[in-house]
C-alpha cells in the first residue's frame, strides 16, 4: 500500500508540473535553439556547451562538474576502431578486457566499476539487467558512427538516479552534415585477417533529418589467454537508425535505434583456453519522443534496450542464457525564469526485466528530479539538485548535489558535491542461492575540486582535478551470498588534461591521472599511474599523422602486471575533397602487456584503409 501511495504522490507531482507549465511534451529541441542563438557553425559551439551536466545546453564555463567533451574531429583523427579502446585514452577513465575484440570489458570511471557507470546511446540506456551486478558493457560498439561523446565524471545521481555514482557517459551517433542527399563508406583491412566495413545513407532537408548507418566487423583474433595458439575469433553486424522529423520550429519528433548481432570465441574463466566456448548476442535498442518550445522546454522521451546472450561451452554449467531488458520514461522540463535563474525538473521511470535462474523477474524506479541553476553574478553560477526516488523492493531513497563555477581572468574555478546510490541489481535480489531480497541501496558521497584555464600566450588549455568517492552499504558476495558489507569503498585522486595549439600544423593533447584507495594503495584492475599523449600532425596539405602514447605504471590485477609504453599511429592522406587512404600500426614498439592477469593484447598490428563520400 506504501508503495501505491508513493506511486500516487508521483503521479500528483507529474501532473502539478504539468498543469503549471500549461503545456504540451518533447524533446531536446532547445539544445538546437540553444546553439542558433549563439552561432550558426554548430560545430564551434557544441565544444564550448554541455549538454548532459545539467540536462539543458550550459556553457562549459559555467557547468560546476567535471565534463569531457569529445568532438568528431577528435573521433575521427584518433587511432582506434572500438569505442572502449578510445575512452581508454581519457584522464580517469581505464578499461580492462579479457582478450581480443569482443571480449567481456569493464568500464571504469576514476576507480569504479562498470556497475556504478550509466551509458546512453541516443538516450538509450544500454545497462545489461541480466548481469550479476547490472552494467553497461561497452565492448561491442565500433567508434565508426558516433560523432559525439561527453563524460560527466563524478557522482551524477541528482539527475540520473541509480548507478550513476562514477559518472555519466553520453554518446551521439552520426547525423547529417550537409543538406541533401548523400552517401559515406568507409573499408579497412589487417592483421588477424580482420575487415571493418561502414556504410551510411544520409538525407538532411527543411523539415527531416534521416540518416542509416550499416557496419561489419570480423576477425580471426587472437587467444584471449596469454602464450597460447588458439584463435578467439569474433564477428559483428551492427545497423543504426535515426530520424528527426520538425513539425514546425518549435515542435519536432525523434525516432531511432540499433540492432547489433555479435557472435566469437572467448575462453573460459581460469583462463581455460579451448576452441568449444563460444558465445552470441543479439542487442537492440530504440528511443522515440518530441520537443516542445515554448514559455517552457518539454521534452518526452522512451527508450527500450535488449540484450539477449547465448553462451556455450564443453561443460554443463558453460551453456547458460542471459536476457535483459530495460524500458525507460522520461519527461523533463526546463525555463530560464530570469536573466540569471534557469530551472530544470522531471520524472523519470526505469522498469528493468531478466531472467534470473531461470525465473523471469523485475523491478522499477520512479524518480522526481529539479535543478536549479543560479547565475549569482556574470562570474559566479551555483547549481542545486535534489532527487526523490521510489523503488518496487527498498522504497524510497533521496540525493541531492550542489556545484559551482567562479570565473576570473580567464580561469574557471569549479566544485561539486553530492550524494548518489546505487539500487540492488536483479541477480543480487532474486538469485536462487545468491541473492537477497532483503538489500538497500548502496549509498555515496562524492567531492570534486578543479580548474581550467586558458594559456593564451602559448595557445595552451590546461584543466585539472581532485576527488573523492566514498561508497557505504555496499553489496558483496560474501557469507555465500550477496549481503550489505560494513566496509566501505573509497577512490581518490587527480587528472590533468592539457590542449596545445604548437602551430598552425601541429596540436598535442596531454592527460594524467593517479588514482588509489583512501590508503593511496592500488585498486584492482586500475591503473595506479596513466599518461596519455596524443600529437595531431599536418604534414602536408594532404597527409596528416595522429601517434597516441600510453603510459601505465602500477597496474595490479591478482597480482602486480608489467608497467608499458603502447604506441599507436596512424596516416590519413586525402586523395581529394571526398576520398582518402589510411594506414595505422597499432602496438608500434611491439611491447607484450596486459590489462587483466594472464589475458593477452594484439601484437603490433598493420592496418589499410579507405573512406568517402558521395
Amino acid at each position: 500500500m506504501s508503495h501505491f501511495k508513493t506511486k500516487m504522490r508521483y503521479a500528483s507531482s507529474l501532473f502539478i508540473l504539468i498543469f503549471y507549465t500549461n503545456q504540451s511534451f518533447g524533446y531536446d529541441l532547445e539544445i538546437q535553439n540553444f546553439i542558433n542563438s549563439y552561432d550558426k557553425s554548430n560545430a564551434i559551439i557544441l565544444d564550448q556547451i554541455s549538454i548532459s551536466a545539467s540536462k539543458v545546453p550550459t556553457e562549459l564555463k559555467k557547468t560546476g562538474s567535471s565534463v569531457t567533451i569529445i568532438t568528431k574531429d577528435d573521433i575521427e583523427n584518433s587511432n582506434e576502431l572500438f569505442l572502449i579502446d578510445y575512452l581508454n585514452n581519457i584522464a580517469g577513465i581505464s578499461v580492462d578486457q579479457n582478450g581480443p575484440p569482443g571480449m567481456l570489458s569493464g568500464i571504469n570511471i576514476r576507480g569504479s566499476s562498470a556497475r556504478y557507470a550509466k551509458v546512453f546511446v541516443d538516450g538509450i540506456d544500454i545497462t545489461n539487467t541480466s548481469s550479476t551486478q547490472a552494467a553497461p558493457y561497452l565492448e561491442k560498439f565500433l567508434l565508426n558512427n558516433v560523432e559525439r561523446i561527453e563524460i560527466l565524471k563524478g557522482n551524477q545521481s541528482s539527475l540520473y538516479g541509480s548507478q550513476a555514482i562514477g559518472g555519466v557517459i553520453n554518446l551521439t551517433t552520426n547525423k547529417p552534415n550537409k543538406d541533401g542527399f548523400s552517401n559515406s563508406f568507409s573499408a579497412e583491412y589487417g592483421s588477424y585477417s580482420t575487415s571493418n566495413l561502414n556504410y551510411s545513407i544520409n538525407n538532411r532537408t527543411e523539415s527531416n533529418d534521416l540518416t542509416l548507418n550499416f557496419e561489419r566487423f570480423e576477425t580471426d583474433g587472437f587467444s584471449a589467454t596469454d602464450k597460447t595458439s588458439e584463435d578467439d575469433g569474433y564477428q559483428n553486424t551492427n545497423i543504426n537508425f535515426n530520424t528527426r522529423q520538425y513539425i514546425n520550429e518549435n515542435f519536432s519528433i525523434d525516432f531511432g535505434g540499433f540492432n547489433l548481432i555479435e557472435k566469437g570465441e572467448f575462453d573460459a574463466f581460469g583462463p581455460s583456453d579451448s576452441s568449444e566456448y563460444l558465445f552470441k548476442e543479439n542487442a537492440n535498442g530504440v528511443k522515440i519522443g518530441g520537443n516542445l518550445i515554448s514559455s517552457f522546454n518539454h521534452s518526452l522521451d522512451y527508450s527500450y534496450y535488449n540484450s539477449d546472450r547465448d553462451n556455450y561451452g564443453p561443460n554443463s554449467w558453460d551453456n547458460y542464457k542471459a536476457k535483459g531488458k530495460r524500458k525507460s520514461y522520461l519527461y523533463k522540463t526546463s525555463r530560464k525564469i530570469t536573466d540569471n535563474y534557469n530551472f530544470v525538473g522531471g520524472i523519470d521511470i526505469t522498469q528493468d526485466e531478466a531472467l534470473i535462474s531461470s525465473s523471469n523477474k523485475s523491478s522499477d524506479l520512479t524518480g522526481l528530479f529539479v535543478e536549479n541553476i543560479f547565475d549569482v553574478n556574470d562570474d559566479l553560477t551555483v547549481t542545486i539538485g535534489a532527487r526523490q526516488d521510489s523503488h518496487s523492493k527498498f522504497g524510497d531513497h533521496t540525493v541531492y548535489r550542489s556545484t559551482f563555477a567562479f570565473r576570473n581572468n580567464g580561469t574557471t574555478y569549479r566544485g561539486s558535491y553530492g550524494t548518489g546510490y546505487r539500487a540492488p541489481s536483479l541477480y543480487e535480489l532474486f538469485a536462487a542461492i545468491y541473492g537477497n531480497e532483503n538489500l538497500k541501496p548502496e549509498t555515496s558521497q562524492n567531492i570534486d575540486i578543479g580548474f581550467s584555464t586558458n594559456i593564451m600566450a602559448t595557445k595552451m588549455r590546461l584543466s585539472g582535478s581532485i576527488f573523492n568517492n566514498t561508497i557505504e552499504d555496499r553489496i558483496a558476495f560474501s557469507g555465500g551470498g550477496y549481503n550489505q558489507v560494513t566496509t566501505k569503498e573509497e577512490r581518490q585522486g587527480l587528472e590533468i588534461d592539457i590542449d596545445h595549439e604548437i602551430s598552425d600544423r601541429y596540436n598535442s593533447k596531454f592527460s594524467f591521472a593517479n588514482i588509489t584507495d583512501s590508503d593511496g594503495d592500488h585498486v584492482r584492475k586500475i591503473p595506479k599511474n596513466k599518461l596519455t599523449y596524443t600529437l595531431n600532425s599536418k604534414i602536408t596539405d594532404k597527409l596528416k599523422n595522429t601517434s597516441t602514447l600510453t603510459y601505465v605504471t602500477e597496474l595490479k590485477d591478482t597480482v602486480m602486471l608489467p608497467d608499458y609504453n603502447l604506441i599507436n599511429t596512424k596516416f590519413i592522406y586525402n586523395l581529394n575533397n571526398d576520398y582518402s587512404m589510411s594506414f595505422r600500426i597499432d602496438n608500434l614498439l611491439d611491447e607484450q602487456y596486459q590489462l587483466v592477469n594472464k589475458y593477452a593484447t594484439p601484437d603490433r598490428s598493420f592496418y589499410f584503409g579507405i573512406d568517402g563520400e558521395f
